[in-house]
């Protein structure tokens, strides 16, 4: 297979067929994966350490407190918990059952409680655990 790469990147080939040959080489080489996301368990090392933190505080946290523990910011909160919510559905569960968000007011703004129930706890428990034990999440991660 013949082709000459340009300066601007650009691959010329001198036929339509190579030029497939060339596409179908380069998209065999680069496995597809969701950034940050461990195969193993699905969840990225943020939310992870989210779950950490909320291991860690059986009564909840309230955003700000969580996101401090978590070192995250709660701008990220939306991204982690629609993947939360996606691995759930790959799993036929309901992110309802495993975590639980209210929505409260403090002085005027409004801010949300998070907490694990029960189910969440064990289930979650069992990852972030097996993401420490592999030495992929480190325990002081989610201290803050």
């Amino acid at each position: 297979m013949a082709f000459r790469v340009l300066p601007d990147g650009t691959i010329e080939t001198d036929s339509l067929e190579e030029a497939l040959r060339a596409r179908e080489a380069l998209n065999r080489r680069r496995p597809r994966q969701a950034r940050g996301a461990e195969p193993r368990s699905g969840l990225t090392d943020n939310t992870r350490r989210l779950l950490q933190a909320l291991l860690d505080r059986p009564e909840g946290l309230l955003s700000a407190d969580l996101a401090a523990r978590a070192g995250l910011s709660t701008r990220q909160f939306p991204p982690i918990l629609r993947g939360l919510g996606s691995w759930s559905r790959k799993r036929r569960l309901k992110l309802e059952d495993l975590l639980t968000r209210e929505p409260r007011s403090e002085r005027g703004k409004p801010v949300s409680h998070y907490k694990l129930t029960e189910q969440g706890r064990g289930l979650f428990g069992e990852v972030v655990i097996k993401a420490l034990e592999a030495g992929e999440l480190r325990k002081a991660d989610s201290l803050g």
